[in-house]
């Protein structure tokens, strides 16, 4: 009984160590697309014979709308650099921008001898992809060098995944300019870009407004992703109602707050003040330049708002504690942004883990990436994810 079982792992680890040397083989030999027949679905997911290995596409990998059965040919992405294999088999994807990236390179020349970079994409796997990308070579124009003649190059990506659509933008370092590109063919008003906060306000004439976000929000959210920042877009009607409810908070804040009437508050936020940190500990000449502001003005408004924040914080430092104690394994944030949270009936761990990314960029100032980041992981101490 020892010396069969002795036998039968020896042969079990041969087993294991030969595949594991044509599987060493055949990854050295592939750039990233993987190339196999469909040898059968199994609970919607796909078995793809390669030759000497075997690749699994599983159903959240698989362009959706797309209709596959045994016997046809099939790509897909395998990453190299977070590589998964299931019982044996390589994981490979459809869906992921690693496959549409791979797809450009080897329809672009000019792609895989990097004179042309992609910078950025962002996917709806089976509907619409944005791809950005910039030149290298003053002489190669980056986005028709992607499209092609007649679109030609665009095009047999496009059929590749399955009618996709694939828009192509140019790349700026300007991240309005950037943002621009990405919008367009939208009609744009106006934009205002929120570098701290990674957001940007755009407005379009109320019958572009459907256009511009697109059928179920699809290009506002791909955009968004794309440039890596949270793109609003408003209606004019709707963006001037926006801005005058804004105007007025802020009158009402600054006027309880510092203890002054319409006019004071008017001139401060019509010199750029949002907010009663800014008043408090920005320098005294910013004030200054406000027309009809002496130094002792200067100097008093920043008294009352030093004051103001500094009772804030004594009738909510027990709360900001617990608040902190919370956060402890997520983040540490300033007393600061913990009095901002506070005021926002943030108190708890729970109650942050309980927020959206756009609705922790109203509260604080930070950026799109790092709100969603760090809401994730209050999650995960939360215990969202456990089974």
């Amino acid at each position: 009984v020892s010396a069969q079982a002795a036998r039968n792992i020896i042969a079990q680890r041969i087993k294991d160590a030969e595949r594991e040397q044509v599987l060493t083989e055949y990854l050295s030999r592939n750039n990233g697309i993987i190339i196999g027949k469909i040898r059968k679905i199994e609970r919607g997911n796909v078995i793809v014979d390669c030759g000497k290995v075997e690749a699994i596409i599983m159903k959240p990998d698989l362009i959706s709308k797309e209709v596959l059965k045994p016997g046809d040919v099939i790509k897909g992405f395998f990453d190299k650099a977070e590589p998964i294999i299931k019982n044996g088999r390589l994981s490979i994807s459809r869906a992921s921008t690693g496959f549409l990236a791979k797809l450009l390179e080897n329809n672009v020349p000019e792609i895989a001898n990097a004179r042309i970079e992609i910078k950025s994409i962002a996917r709806d796997a089976g509907n619409r992809s944005k791809v950005a990308v910039i030149s290298h070579d003053q002489r190669i124009d980056a986005k028709g060098a992607v499209i092609g003649f007649r679109n030609q190059r665009i095009e047999s990506v496009t059929k590749e995944l399955f009618g996709e659509k694939v828009d192509v933008i140019e790349y700026s370092d300007d991240l309005a300019q950037f943002a621009l590109n990405a919008l367009a063919p939208a009609e744009i008003s106006s934009l205002v870009v929120d570098e701290e906060k990674r957001s940007i306000y755009v407005i379009v004439d109320y019958d572009k407004l459907g256009s511009a976000i697109g059928p179920d929000e699809s290009n506002v959210r791909l955009e968004s992703k794309l440039i890596n920042c949270t793109i609003n877009i408003f209606g004019k009607t709707e963006a001037k109602d926006k801005k005058q409810h804004e105007r007025a908070d802020l009158i009402a804040m600054f006027n309880e707050a510092l203890d002054v009437d319409d006019d004071i508050s008017e001139l401060l936020i019509d010199n750029g003040f949002t907010s009663l940190e800014e008043v408090a500990y920005v320098n005294v000449s910013e004030l200054l330049v406000i027309q009809d502001f002496d130094a002792d003005v200067a100097k008093e408004l920043q008294e009352r708002a030093r004051n103001k924040l500094l009772s804030k914080t004594i009738l909510f430092k027990d709360k900001m504690d617990v608040l902190a104690e919370g956060l402890a394994n997520v983040v540490k944030f300033s007393r600061d942004v913990l009095l901002q949270l506070v005021e926002n009936n943030i108190t708890s761990i729970d109650d942050f883990a309980d927020l959206s990314g756009d609705e922790l960029m109203d509260m604080i100032s930070i950026d799109s990436e790092t709100a969603n980041k760090l809401i994730l992981k209050a999650r995960e101490v939360c215990g969202y994810f456990q089974e």
